[in-house]
């Protein structure tokens, strides 16, 4: 509905502009037109009746009469009478003062008498044929709105270029420009992946992004989170779920599985379960935990770690070394930098910053502490 209203204004405003146009051009044209042939014959007739009565009011009164009675009916010809019912006037014949207003357009004369050059001027008055011309303006200016439909819209530069590329890889140039349209806005970002797509030779999943607006619309975050599914899944609608999906972090107790925003991760088996337990610490209070002094660990923390461990499955190497020896700073510190080092090499760097550790100095003992930098909000597990 609003496509055809918009088009409708369209129609009016080209009816409108053209209706003005052809209204003015057909008066300036016949104006031109009778002024030619006026300056040709009447310029030598007035020369001829003045016989050197340049003064001679009355006679001047006689000739203006004369030739406003052969200018009363003007003929028209053509095949479309826009204008009808034409006359002139004489409004100064031979250097005189106005005789009236001006109404119309005006028709100058130049001729030599007397050593000078004289000046005449005429008016030139037509009446409009206005169903004529509303009516055949408004059929062209249908035609011109219809052919400014049909016709296709000039590709911008980003576009143009995909559509050759899309050319290249043999689609015929109508189907290449359908899908180089929704290209025209592409980011930097967008370029980036299609152009990834295009190395991999993957036609058909190209063409799918293309021709879908909620791929289109992906921001450039987004945008890195499809590329990754897709590249994991090979399923655009998968991928395309993956990057929608809201930040997100769930634990997978039994199995001892990741997945990140819907995205499956690959981590070691010690590294997983001390990354749960922060996650778990993120539940609970502020989520910090102070990094143990290097000569005292903390064997009241590790007593968490140790039943999760116990309950889900965790190496007993690594039970028992903190059974032993409490929660180090040291093994806390390897552990983290395993899991960033882990999600880095999967996600990236930019995708894998929010899932990583935030960290500050504590007050009180100068030692660092560390938190998981998602909200708790954004955590689940799963037991079975």
């Amino acid at each position: 509905m609003a496509d055809h209203s918009r088009w409708l204004a369209v129609w009016l405003s080209i009816t409108t502009l053209l209706c003005a146009l052809t209204w003015g051009y057909s008066r300036y044209s016949l104006t031109q037109s009778v002024s030619q042939q006026l300056q040709e014959v009447l310029p030598s007739r007035l020369e001829e009746a003045l016989h050197n009565r340049f003064n001679d009011e009355r006679l001047f009164h006689l000739i203006s009469q004369q030739i406003n009675a052969d200018l009363a009916r003007l003929p028209l010809t053509g095949p479309l009478p826009l204008l009808s019912e034409c006359q002139a006037q004489v409004v100064q014949l031979f250097n005189q003062d106005n005789q009236g207003n001006v109404q119309a357009a005006q028709i100058h004369l130049q001729w030599p008498l007397a050593g000078k050059t004289q000046h005449t001027l005429l008016s030139l008055d037509c009446q409009t044929n206005w169903t004529t011309l509303v009516v055949s303006q408004s059929v062209f200016g249908l035609l011109l709105t219809i052919l400014v439909v049909c016709l296709p819209r000039p590709l911008n530069k980003n576009g143009r270029y995909w559509q050759q590329r899309l050319q290249a890889m043999g689609l015929s140039p109508r189907r290449a420009r359908r899908f180089a349209v929704n290209t025209e806005h592409f980011s930097a970002q967008q370029n980036q992946f299609l152009e990834l797509l295009l190395r991999r030779q993957e036609w058909q999943s190209t063409l799918d992004w293309l021709a879908r607006p909620d791929l289109i619309e992906l921001n450039n975050q987004q945008l890195q989170w499809f590329q990754l599914a897709l590249t994991a899944t090979s399923c655009i609608d998968t991928a395309l779920a993956i990057a929608s999906s809201e930040d997100g972090l769930h634990f997978d107790l039994r199995n001892h599985s990741l997945t990140v925003h819907g995205l499956p991760i690959s981590l070691g088996k010690t590294p997983f379960f001390y990354y749960l337990w922060y996650a778990r610490l993120r539940l609970t209070g502020d989520g910090w935990q102070l990094n143990p002094a290097v000569t005292r660990p903390d064997h009241h923390a590790a007593t968490s770690l140790i039943e999760l461990m116990e309950k889900y499955g965790g190496h007993a190497k690594a039970i028992n070394d903190l059974k032993e020896n409490g929660l180090r700073g040291k093994i806390l510190d390897q552990n983290r930098n395993k899991i960033k080092d882990d999600l880095i090499a999967q996600l990236g760097e930019s995708l894998a910053r929010q899932y990583l550790f935030e960290t500050e100095r504590d007050m009180k003992t100068s030692r660092y502490r560390y938190r998981l930098m998602l909200p708790a909000e954004h955590l689940t597990f799963s037991a079975e």
